[in-house]
């Protein structure tokens, strides 16, 4: 901290450059504000432009989206949605995401005035203070959605979805009930800061009051005594900067902290998933069609591994340099007696914030462009469903629905086991319309599976039967399996 001699050494040095005939309280009135206006350079303000073109984009298409899946009805929040594996997040986290474009969009907007040097930093300083952390607790909630959506489809082939959507009821309200958590634990040391913030520009309004009024009283003449109580006025906004400069360090510590608990969550709560990748890709493998696998479940899959390990991976990253620079801004440029002798000194350092601000923000900006454009489902009017019968036996509870992408499965499935002799499959749309030149025959496995009688009809016996009324009852595609692997090893046997 400067001594009382530092800043009438400094006021000197400044009193002694000024022209012969200057008003010297002008002088001084214009270099107090010097250390509160920035100079942004133009491609500053063309990278938040940029940003906000991003957020507004990814906004638009993922309320089409939602808008669309909610029209057709296919927009579930709590409930596990049947369906082929996709790289998606789960639909509880669509909101959320989408709530967080226009947040960060309105935050840009309402701090540009202050960027431009045109507003009051009390005016955004919540705002500034959100711009810290709201990148990377974007980047988060995106992860975040990825490993909601692992959980979901981790579980999807389990006999009974009830497992999937508990899975997902308890990760939803353990992460929501977290991101609570986090809010509260910085919204103290945010208003701390805003706090003594604010009192430092009480303390530059009341000495920039006072220097206005002696510059409309100047008459010419100047002494040193005029200016003695600026000395001790200086001091004390240095120690209320002080202040402010301390709070923010412990902002930025609790983020720096929090980010590894959230971002360590997300690794937990991804149910490991590493292993969890490999069982889907093994559960891939062992369902194909003509000794093919599925080429855009295969697809989707690497889709999924990309977006995730790249998300996560750059999220990481940019998290640590973000941070690491921020540190040392905060730490090393950063000193209050510069800031009274040098404005510059705290231009630099904001500067520099603020870029990371907006190279940090753009590059979290793309992800979730990725993230949106890769894993929104736009949805299709008129959805096909897949329809499996036998026709000779129509009362046998031979008939459920699913949907067409898994219908491949169903098919090798039932030629393994043997099940459904000489059944039609038929592709129709869910009001019923024939799709036309979707018909199949099932013919049995040799040396698996024989039936009972000479009949074509397929031999169920009555828990397979109401499995297959508790599937057609609750929608969930995946039922129909009837416990592939163990119908396997029954047949070996």
């Amino acid at each position: 901290m400067p001594t009382a001699s530092d800043v009438q050494a400094a006021l000197a040095h400044l009193l002694s450059s000024l022209p012969p005939g200057a008003n010297p309280f002008n002088a001084l009135h214009k270099w107090l504000w010097t250390t509160l206006k920035h100079d942004m350079p133009k491609s500053f303000y063309i990278q938040l432009y940029i940003l906000m073109g991003i957020f507004a984009f990814n906004f638009i298409v993922l309320a089409i989206s939602i808008g669309l899946q909610i029209a057709y009805k296919r927009f579930w929040v709590w409930r596990v949605e049947a369906g082929s594996l996709r790289p998606h997040a789960s639909h509880t986290w669509a909101v959320p995401i989408a709530l967080f474009y226009p947040l960060a969009i309105f935050t840009i907007a309402r701090s540009l005035p202050w960027y431009r040097g045109t507003g009051l930093v009390d005016e955004y300083i919540g705002l500034r203070l959100t711009m810290f952390w709201l990148p990377g607790s974007g980047a988060w909630l995106a992860t975040h959605a990825l490993a909601a959506g692992y959980i979901q489809h981790v579980y999807m082939n389990s006999p009974d979805s009830s497992g999937a959507n508990k899975a997902q009821r308890r990760l939803t309200w353990g992460v929501l009930l977290e991101w609570l958590a986090f809010l509260i634990s910085m919204a103290p040391f945010c208003a701390v800061a805003h706090h003594h913030w604010t009192k430092s520009l009480d303390l530059v309004r009341d000495i920039d009051a006072k220097l206005l009024q002696q510059a409309a009283a100047f008459t010419g003449s100047f002494s040193t005594n005029d200016i003695a109580w600026l000395g001790p006025a200086l001091l004390a906004r240095g120690g209320q900067q002080l202040k402010v400069i301390n709070s923010v360090r412990i902002v930025f510590g609790l983020y720096a902290g929090w980010l590894v608990v959230l971002v360590s969550f997300v690794d937990i709560a991804g149910g490991l998933h590493l292993r969890s990748l490999g069982q889907i890709l093994r559960r891939f493998e062992s369902i194909r069609l003509d000794g093919q696998p599925e080429r855009s479940d295969s697809r989707q899959m690497r889709v999924f591994r990309q977006t995730y390990a790249g998300l996560v991976g750059t999220v990481a990253v940019f998290t640590v340099v973000c941070l690491s620079i921020m540190a040392f801004a905060l730490f090393l440029a950063v000193r209050p007696q510069q800031a009274l002798t040098d404005p510059t000194s705290m231009q630099a350092v904001d500067l520099g914030i603020y870029y990371v601000h907006a190279v940090f923000g753009g590059i979290i900006g793309l992800i979730l462009l990725r993230f949106t454009l890769t894993t929104t489902i736009f949805a299709q009017p008129g959805d096909h469903s897949l329809s499996i019968s036998d026709p000779s036996s129509q009362s046998r509870g031979g008939t459920f629905s699913a949907s067409k992408r898994t219908s491949r499965s169903a098919k090798r499935a039932h030629q393994t086991m043997g099940i459904g002799v000489s059944t039609v499959v038929e592709i129709r749309h869910e009001d019923g319309t024939d799709v036309g030149g979707e018909h199949f025959e099932l013919q049995p496995a040799r040396g698996l599976f024989t039936p009972s009688s000479g009949s074509d009809d397929a031999k169920l016996d009555e828990k397979e039967l109401g499995r297959l009324d508790e599937a057609e009852e609750k929608g969930v595609s995946e039922l129909y399996f009837l416990d592939l692997e163990g119908k396997r090893e029954n047949g070996r046997r």
